[in-house]
């Protein structure tokens, strides 16, 4: 009897390592995704803060460099800022523009790179044009 449970035991054990190898592309690319949407989101919060702050009229394109004081110091976004690039994802690919009045947009190379992980609703707001 002990043997038939410790068999069950490690055979169910094979098949939770076996599904975890399976899934985990999968869940790494959500968790790629889901980070991106919430750096487009600070990106998001920085832009209307600035066009607050500097009473920019609707449509007025602002700089990378004016959103940095906007958000941490110690962020990915900050942390990873080029001046000659500006902001980029996780992916590698450039952020922007940043326009008042309007939400940013994922990167289509990005989208595209992440279609088989995630829906296109999944990106609502922050679609790419």
């Amino acid at each position: 009897m002990k043997t038939i449970s410790l068999i069950t035991i490690i055979g169910t054990c094979f098949a939770a390592a076996s599904f975890a190898d399976d899934a985990s592309p999968m869940l790494k690319g959500e968790a790629i995704a889901r980070a991106i949407r919430d750096e487009l989101r600070l990106l998001d919060a920085a832009t209307d803060q600035v066009g607050i702050e500097g009473n920019f009229p609707t449509g007025t394109t602002v700089s990378p460099d004016q959103l940095r004081p906007h958000m941490r110091a110690d962020i990915r976004l900050n942390l990873a800022f080029s001046n000659s690039a500006g902001f980029s994802d996780l992916l590698g690919h450039a952020y922007g523009p940043f326009v008042i009045n309007e939400r940013p947009h994922v990167p289509r190379a990005t989208f595209d790179a992440l279609k088989k992980f995630v829906s296109d609703d999944f990106w609502k707001p922050y679609t790419p044009k």
